[in-house]
Order: C-alpha cells, then sequence, then structure tokens
C-alpha cells in the first residue's frame, strides 16, 4: 500500500551564506545540473576498516592508503558510481552501461558482473545507466538505482532479491543498515521508501532535484538533499513512522549527505561552494562548515570512527580529475589525495 509523508512535525529553515562562491549563481530558467565534467568524481567511500579511501573517476576507481598515502587504480570501463563497506572485502562499481561489476576491493582483481539496469537507455543517449549505490552495514546486500527507473536489491554476490519500478530517473538511493529498505530520489523532487518486511510503500515530495540520501548507522532517520535555481534543501525524517523531524535551506545547492555513522544527529552534506556542511540531524541547526574545494562538492562520506570526512566533486572541463579531501574533524588537518599520491 502506498502512502505519502507530509514534513509537518518539526520545520527550521536555516539560511546558510554562500561564502566566496566559485561556481556561479543559478539565473533565472537555469536548470540545476548532475555532475557531468569528465574529471568529476561522484561518489567516495572508506573501507579496510578506514584504512583505504576509495573515488570513482572516468573509467578507473582509485584507492588509497590513508596512512602513507599511497595511491592504485582498478580499471572498470565507464566507471559511474561505487559502494563500499569497511565491513566487506568487496568494493562495487556501476557503470554507464548498466552493469554492476564486483571487485576485490585489495587486488582490484573481478569478481562478479551483471546487468542491473536498461544498458539502451545509457549507451543509446549518452547518460549514466547504473545512477546510485548503496551498500548495506554489513556488505552483505547491494542496492542500485538507474536511468531506466528501477530499484534493485542484489546479494553481495549478484543474486536479484527484488526489485521496484518508480517513475523517472533514479537520482540517489539509500539503504537502510539491516538490508531491508531502501529509499530512492528522482529529479522532480519524490522520494520513495520501499520497505522488504511488509511490501509496503510510502512517499514524500521536497520539490527540489534529490541529489543526496543516506540512512543513519542505527536506521533510526532518513536524510535527503535537495537543489534547484533557489537554492539547496535538507530533509530529515524519524523511520518509525516516517514523521519529518527537520529541514534547513541553503543558498547554497546541496549534494551529497552522509550520517556520522555513530552519532545519528549529525550529518555531513557536501555543497556547490566548495564546502562540507555539518547539520544538527535533530534541528537543522548548522554546526559547522569544513573548507576544503575551490570547486563544488558532489560526494561525501564519514569514516567508520565518525572522526573523519572525505569529500571530492567537480573537476576541469577540460577532463582534468578533481581530487579527494580527507579532514580530521577533531584536528581539523586537511589532507588532499590527489592521482599521484597524497598531496
Amino acid at each position: 500500500m502506498a502512502k505519502t509523508l507530509y514534513p509537518c512535525l518539526l520545520i527550521v529553515l536555516l539560511a546558510l551564506s554562500a561564502c566566496a562562491q566559485s561556481n556561479s549563481d543559478p539565473t533565472a530558467g537555469e536548470v540545476v545540473s548532475a555532475p557531468n565534467f569528465v574529471g568529476d568524481i561522484r561518489s567516495v567511500g572508506f573501507g579496510a576498516n578506514d584504512q583505504r579511501l576509495f573515488a570513482a573517476l572516468g573509467p578507473t576507481v582509485h584507492r588509497w592508503d590513508i596512512s602513507s598515502g599511497d595511491h592504485s587504480q582498478f580499471e572498470v570501463a565507464a566507471a559511474s558510481t561505487l559502494a563500499v563497506s569497511s565491513a566487506s572485502p568487496m568494493l562495487f562499481v556501476g557503470t554507464n552501461e548498466g552493469e554492476i561489476v564486483a571487485l576485490d576491493a585489495e587486488s582490484g582483481a573481478e569478481v562478479q558482473r551483471w546487468t542491473a539496469h536498461r544498458p539502451e537507455l545509457a549507451t543509446d543517449s549518452g547518460n549514466i545507466g547504473v545512477t546510485a549505490l548503496a551498500i548495506s552495514a554489513d556488505g552483505q546486500r547491494l542496492a542500485s538505482g538507474g536511468i531506466d527507473g528501477k530499484v534493485a536489491l542484489w546479494t553481495s554476490s549478484g543474486d536479484s532479491v527484488t526489485s521496484w519500478a518508480t517513475e523517472g530517473e533514479v537520482t540517489a538511493l539509500a539503504l537502510s543498515p539491516d538490508g531491508t529498505q531502501v529509499g530512492a530520489g528522482d529529479g522532480q523532487g519524490k522520494l520513495t521508501i520501499f520497505d522488504l518486511t511488509n511490501d509496503d510503500q510510502q512517499s514524500v515530495e521536497i520539490g527540489k532535484h534529490i541529489y543526496g540520501m543516506a540512512w543513519s548507522g542505527d536506521g533510526s532517520r532518513l536524510a535527503a538533499t535537495g537543489s534547484d535555481v533557489s537554492g539547496g534543501t535538507l530533509h530529515v525524517w524519524e523511520s518509525e513512522g516516517w514523521s519529518a523531524l527537520s529541514s534547513a535551506d541553503s543558498e547554497a545547492w546541496l549534494y551529497g549527505v552522509a550520517f556520522d555513522p555513530n552519532d545519528a544527529n549529525r550529518l555531513a552534506v557536501a555543497s556547490r561552494n566548495g564546502s562540507v556542511f555539518l547539520f544538527d540531524a535533530t534541528t537543522g541547526r548548522s554546526l559547522e562548515t569544513v573548507p576544503g574545494s575551490d570547486r563544488a562538492v558532489y560526494a561525501v562520506a564519514f569514516n567508520r570512527g565518525g572522526n573523519s570526512v572525505a569529500f571530492a566533486g567537480q573537476g576541469g572541463s577540460d577532463g582534468a580529475g578533481g581530487v579527494v579531501y580527507l579532514t580530521n574533524l577533531e584536528s581539523g588537518e586537511l589532507r588532499t589525495f590527489g592521482f599521484e599520491g597524497l598531496e
């Protein structure tokens, strides 16, 4: 049965200063664009008990040893997004052609490959086949979303668990820690929650193109970010009853979002102005701004310990790749990882 959620409990509107924005401000009629430069990094993640950092860029998955800065790379044709968990030895990569490729996260060897989404919709139009991936806390389940509007749930070995159809391209995805609920967003601002335990579906409209979604580490909260010409928005819901908890508005466009895995009250949000914003998920209040990039930030991830965030985003229009930033939230130390290792 489908239900509609109304964000009506605690609504907190917060205007954030765009600060030294390196990208031009949106003009009337301009459509919010997805990351589309050749050098854009759309996803980052931690693996190997927070000892490794991963990013997908073009045909390559990049890996860094966080302690030494040593850099390795694995070739995956048309890589579009990735999902990695510190609890799993596997790395999952989505491709423009609609495939999911499972790699050994240490050696980079291909373990499994399967078609997840209709490749002809991507290859015929030049768009991305697998638009989003999300992995469960134990690394045993994987969710995928695609340009074909399908949301699919898989085992880590590539076996299909179930799938659902949505009304449009899936632009953001989140999988609950126990792997039983999937949240999917689209470009029209609709967020749908699929519950595997009771085959229920619930939906909410946030009014903006949804770019990021995340589940809290304890499964109690779901967050989503959206953006349009008027700016960005952040919404948080309680998973028990799906009541709205908080929301915040920003002058800067907002993209990826991540919960501190150990604190359901703390969120990190990637922004177009090159910063990562930390929010209180309960109140919607801005806690801190983490600077780092002079270009738009599309992806953000907390490490398992919750004391560091990695973020990355816009590359160059000439195809020059971006870099990955790693900030220790306790000391404030900022490290930059490029394609030659630690910079």
